[in-house]
């Protein structure tokens, strides 16, 4: 609802005059504030989603508690190096940012623990199945390295991504010993690697100007390891 239908809302069950001074007293008052709405799917908010999004949690938390470090691997895709949409300028005049595409999208894995450590893999193709079993593969080679019997006070949090749930998937978790947790759907607030991605994809990826010949570019390489 805009402010000019809640002043006539109000006007007309309150009949009384609220002038757009008024608004902004009511506003600050009761600490609103009127903010772009974010789109959801409609099954985000089932009862059998909220349910299995507050068992996830509720299993999280009692993990965390109980010493345990959480490993959480997502995937995600980047076709530009410039996502800025917003930058400081004078008043009234424009700003411009120039668009810059890469001629094939990147396919981003990325795994991020609760001490802060992340592993990171690139790609030009689609992540699949096969694209998974490769990281999965490669993770647990470096975390054997790292940090030898790593199993024991570690669990990997995934979502329900095909890619993650699928047979052959599971015959990968077992073949590896992994020791992980299917997060409820919908679950984006409950994993930091979401907030990773919303980072990655606020700003200008390429301020080095560094001329992107191919989607593997040594930029994404940079920013990641920075």
């Amino acid at each position: 609802i805009s402010s000019k239908l809640f002043l006539r809302e109000i006007h007309q069950e309150e009949d009384e005059t609220i002038n757009f001074l008024k608004f902004d007293k009511i506003q600050e008052e009761l600490g609103l504030r009127y903010q772009r709405a974010r789109k959801g799917l409609k099954q985000s908010n089932s009862i059998n989603s909220i349910v299995a999004r507050s068992l996830c949690g509720e299993k999280l938390l009692n993990l965390t508690a109980s010493g345990k470090v959480l490993i959480n691997v997502d995937e995600s895709w980047i076709n530009l190096t410039n996502y800025t949409t917003r930058e400081w300028t004078k008043q009234g005049l424009p700003r411009t940012v120039l668009e810059n595409r890469l001629n094939r999208r990147v396919s981003l894995i990325l795994a991020i623990d609760s001490l802060g450590n992340k592993y990171s893999c690139i790609a030009d193709v689609n992540t699949t199945n096969e694209v998974m079993e490769l990281y999965l593969l490669h993770l647990v080679k470096l975390l054997d390295e790292q940090r030898p019997g790593w199993r024991k006070n570690c669990i990997l949090l995934l979502d329900g991504a095909r890619y993650h749930t699928s047979t052959k998937t599971f015959e990968v978790y077992k073949k590896l010993d992994l020791p992980l947790v299917i997060s409820g759907p919908y679950s984006y607030d409950g994993a930091p690697v979401e907030r990773a991605f919303a980072f990655l994809k606020n700003q200008d990826i390429n301020p080095w100007s560094i001329p992107v010949t191919n989607s593997k570019s040594s930029v994404l390489h940079i920013f990641l390891q920075n």
